[in-house]
């Protein structure tokens, strides 16, 4: 077990790592859209919002970062959902993560509104006001929140081979799809995008927004993904979004260049122990 134990969580470095994010200068990213989704199956390939807004495409050499939340305690118990903290090996990572973005405080950083992935950004600096959005939050489990999945698997079987038949369209009982989770990101989409945009400047040239930080979900990064991969939605579900990993996704050319940064920071994947280092 990887979590961190009573003993640990009531020490003074815990209690001043938790007084520290509280203190952090947070905001919540304005995502609103004059954009109305008329149905929750969106059209092949997914996202078509950006270009029924008319919005221009990102300048040349816009960079956005991407990395999902260090490991949790539910990634060492192989739970969904829920809000739980960093184990120390989680932390590391966030550690990992300020040291790669160190001596570039010109950084704006988006992250979703649960604890991990704030957690995660809060040990990189930026002179900007940080900003969060549920937009970005992981994919609603609903009733099953914090169940593990061999839980589901024994206790709602039908569940679990639904979902196996068809992870796109397959909805949580009280909770969210794939597909759900695609149209509620629309907004940010959007929002994103904007941000990627030429910015004009006071002599009429134009510039490029600041390099762009989001920490996020695997289910919410494999959305976003979908879209800036143009790629059809019933990939969605299996896009490799490996933990402990910086994304950054540089536009050129009318194209979106992946570069994978891997943290030598040891995890656990599905409940198996995910070894960075020996990779």
């Amino acid at each position: 077990m990887c979590g961190l134990s009573e003993q640990e969580q009531e020490s003074p470095e815990w209690e001043q790592i938790l007084k520290g994010i509280e203190k952090l200068p947070y905001k919540i990213l304005n995502c609103e859209s004059s954009y109305k989704s008329e149905t929750s199956v969106i059209d092949d390939p997914p996202f078509r919002i950006v270009k029924e807004l008319g919005i221009s495409a990102p300048c040349n050499r816009s960079v956005v970062y991407f990395s999902r939340h260090g490991e949790s305690e539910y990634n060492v118990q192989d739970r969904i959902g829920g809000n739980p903290k960093l184990t120390p090996r989680g932390i590391l990572y966030a550690r990992s993560l300020a040291q790669y973005f160190a001596g570039n405080c010109d950084i704006q950083i988006w992250t979703s509104t649960l604890f991990r992935t704030i957690m995660t950004a809060s040990y990189v600096k930026s002179s900007f006001t940080r900003e969060k959005t549920n937009l970005l939050n992981e994919l609603h489990s609903g009733y099953f929140d914090g169940l593990t999945y061999r839980e589901i698997e024994e206790k709602f079987p039908l569940e679990s081979l639904n979902r196996k038949n068809d992870k796109l369209r397959y909805q949580y009982p009280g909770g969210e799809s794939y597909l759900d989770c695609c149209t509620r990101l629309e907004p940010f989409i959007t929002t994103l995008e904007k941000y990627r945009a030429p910015v004009k400047g006071g002599g009429g040239g134009n510039s490029i927004n600041p390099p762009l930080l989001i920490v996020s979900h695997q289910a919410a990064l494999r959305c976003i993904f979908g879209y800036l991969l143009n790629l059809t939605s019933d990939k969605i579900p299996y896009i490799v979004i490996p933990q402990h990993t910086i994304i950054k996704v540089t536009y050129m050319d009318g194209h979106n260049i992946l570069e994978y940064i891997r943290m030598p920071v040891e995890h656990v994947e599905n409940g198996v122990s995910m070894n960075k280092m020996k990779e």
